[in-house]
């Protein structure tokens, strides 16, 4: 088989041939139809990620990351062979199918994994970051139930599903009880395009993206929006206000800009005054700095909830 794999941190990917491996126990041998880019993976071949507010940067190779690695974390492929132990336990899988490789593994035997969320197990064991992925030609996935059948789907269309695709439709189910109304984005995209496809097939009303680069705010557009606002504008806020026609009860940010959210939160006036929920997503990894300031009036509560995620969980779209 043929791989390419980060060898030395910020050098190019070194090709690499090796013998194709062959599934033991209950992996999965696929062969790669489509490997997405992720910028992750820009931060996984620098190795580490600035976490901003002047603090020293996160490494990869202090959180357990070792090279040589195959990076590929947005995979679709045929399967080609089950291990021993698997054939028992396909899920309706078999030999020629065309699957989604759901990467964001844990250890498999903790609370957390078991409960079908090993995307925040604490000994994370994701493919293309802990363990080789699909930037290679062949792929051994370590069980059947990381793979979704793709039933005729483009593999090219759905490999970004598995990164993109997760996360935003995890943050979408937990704002779903405010899809009769207008919600906001903050960030248009690779996520927030992704977010506003989802939006869409799962029957929101439909959605007012912020973002402060034109060309981006007219992407949004040509994919469904129902608004644009650019952060940057001085009435930003007003303007969301009279596009959302009502209170904004809602509010996915994929950028987690700590001013921009502050400055959505701590406004005591529409669209901010009523209800609403902010599921916070940050793209780049590391950790998000947060200062709020919410005005609580007296005699009244304050119902307003900031929720934040990682990815999506195996049972959010991958369950069988």
């Amino acid at each position: 088989m043929k791989s390419f794999q980060v060898t030395d941190f910020n050098a190019p990917l070194t090709e690499v041939d090796q013998p194709t491996p062959q599934p033991s126990g209950t992996q999965v041998l696929i062969k790669v139809k489509a490997a997405g880019v992720c910028h992750s993976d820009l931060h996984i071949w620098e190795g580490g990620y600035d976490l901003g507010h002047g603090r020293k940067p996160l490494s990869l190779k202090d959180r357990g990351v070792s090279l040589p690695r195959t990076m590929g974390h947005e995979t679709a492929g045929e399967v080609l062979a089950f291990g021993p132990d698997a054939k028992g336990d396909t899920g309706g899988l078999k030999v020629g199918d065309v699957a989604l490789v759901y990467p964001w593994l844990g250890c498999g035997k903790c609370e957390t994994c078991l409960a079908g969320e090993e995307n925040m197990c604490l000994k994370p064991n994701s493919l293309g970051v802990y363990c080789d992925g699909g930037y290679a030609d062949h792929m051994t996935v370590p069980h059947p139930r990381y793979l979704l059948n793709l039933k005729g789907l483009d593999p090219v269309t759905a490999a970004p599903y598995a990164c993109s695709g997760v996360t935003t439709y995890s943050a979408l189910k937990k704002v779903e009880s405010s899809f009769n109304t207008p919600i906001v984005i903050f960030g248009a995209g690779g996520l927030g395009l992704m977010a506003l496809s989802l939006l869409k097939a799962m029957g929101g009303k439909g959605a007012i993206v912020v973002d402060i680069d034109a060309r981006k705010r007219e992407a949004a557009e040509q994919a469904g929006a129902l608004a644009t606002v650019d952060g940057k504008a001085p009435d930003a806020l007003e303007q969301l206000a009279q596009k959302a026609g009502g209170p904004i009860r809602a509010v996915i940010d994929l950028v987690a800009h700590s001013q921009r959210l502050y400055r959505f939160h701590e406004n005591d006036d529409e669209p901010c005054r009523r209800r609403h929920r902010c599921h916070a997503r940050r793209q780049t990894g590391g950790r998000l700095r947060l200062q709020f300031q919410w005005p609580l009036r007296a005699g009244r509560t304050d119902p307003r909830t900031l929720r934040a995620a990682a990815d999506g969980g195996r049972s959010e779209g991958f369950a069988r």
